[in-house]
């Protein structure tokens, strides 16, 4: 009885492992294993959401994918990738990936469109069927506003900061000119008038 009890407890610990290491693995699309170019582009609509992310939180994206293997990555169907058009798009998707990866960047928003852009362009031509899934990619705009409002705030508190920080000495210069007392030789003024009238309209 004993026994039993120990060989049902290692037959359980054992069909336990299996099943949490399979559960572990990415689950293939195709039934005949997913090739290099299908796990490339899986990895890159990933990093596309988590681009977007990002941008909605206001963040810096960080790209990981090396897009440059677009051009060496074996292929599901490798007649669509004989197309003439797609070493095309594959570059002009790398370009718009290093562009928008670019630090020196200052409109990430624009190019992480472009970005998605060029991959929709490659699909429509190429292989339409992501489509669908590629478009949710794209950033709301009703989304992306209150983001830019409160980022365009802070920039303006920023500015108008420094310009009073900039003003203020002016400011006070001017203020304490107008303040100030002044003394006006009223006698001396009647006789620069005197001098600047016609003979008989005063005495």
């Amino acid at each position: 009885m004993r026994q039993s009890w120990i060989l049902i407890v290692l037959v359980s610990g054992i069909l336990l492992t299996v099943s949490t290491s399979c559960a572990d693995k990415p689950k293939s699309l195709n039934p005949n294993g997913d090739s290099e170019l299908a796990l490339l582009m899986r990895a890159m609509h990933e990093e596309g959401m988590r681009t977007k992310a990002q941008l909605l939180k206001g963040e810096t994206p960080e790209l990981t994918v090396d897009y440059h293997k677009l051009f060496s990555a074996k292929p599901t169907e490798p007649a669509k990738v004989a197309n003439p058009l797609y070493a095309g798009f594959a570059t002009s998707f790398e370009d718009a990936a290093k562009a928008l990866g670019n630090e020196y960047n200052g409109d990430k928003v624009n190019s992480y469109k472009q970005y998605v852009d060029a991959c929709i362009n490659c699909h429509r031509e190429i292989c339409p069927g992501p489509i669908v899934k590629i478009k949710k990619m794209y950033l709301s705009e009703r989304r992306l506003l209150p983001s830019l409002s409160i980022r365009n705030k802070s920039l303006n508190l920023i500015f108008w900061s420094l310009s009073l920080y900039l003003h203020y000495p002016a400011y006070i210069f001017l203020t304490s000119f107008i303040n100030a007392p002044h003394h006006i030789d009223t006698s001396r003024e009647l006789s620069d008038i005197k001098l600047f009238t016609c003979p008989g309209i005063l005495p």
